[in-house]
């Protein structure tokens, strides 16, 4: 009789451990091949993400882009990416107005302990987006560390 039961339960935790491990491998791959969410993919007008190399080098191997075609596009890039950064850098005022406005408007919905927290979240998370534009960039040469992106400087 001790022996059936000894048997009975090597039998369920066999069968819960296939069960288990199975779920887990169909959970990854479904993870792996799931489609990507809205926010994942960037617009259809916008370019590809990654550095401006990247960009280019993408384009190259999917459209099989001869050399002198590499270097017209590598000069469109180059300019569009000056021209988004002069655009950028104009309307950083306006973001930052817009931003601060709404900050403000939380603040003034939340009761003191929530607006004490909230401020602490908002320092928690402006480090953590410093951190990861650290990581992500590290300094560049050139003006405003930023290795040749955006204006030219003003010349004679």
């Amino acid at each position: 009789m001790e022996n059936k039961v000894k048997v009975s339960l090597i039998i369920v935790i066999v069968f819960l451990v296939g069960f288990f491990t199975g779920t887990g491998v169909v959970a990854t791959f479904l993870y792996i091949n799931r489609p990507p969410l809205p926010f994942d993919r960037p617009p259809e007008d916008s370019p590809p993400p990654g550095p401006p190399g990247m960009i280019l080098e993408k384009m190259t191997r999917a459209l099989d882009l001869t050399p002198d075609q590499q270097e017209k596009v590598q000069n469109i890039l180059d300019r569009t990416r000056d021209k988004m950064m002069v655009l950028r850098e104009k309307n950083r005022p306006a973001f930052k107005r817009i931003f601060q406005q709404s900050q403000k408007e939380i603040a003034a919905v939340l009761n003191p302990g929530q607006k004490d927290k909230f401020d602490r979240l908002r320092k928690r998370l402006k480090q953590q987006f410093e951190k990861r534009g650290e990581r992500r960039r590290p300094p560049r040469p050139g003006p405003k560390n930023r290795g040749g992106f955006g204006p030219p400087p003003a010349g004679p």
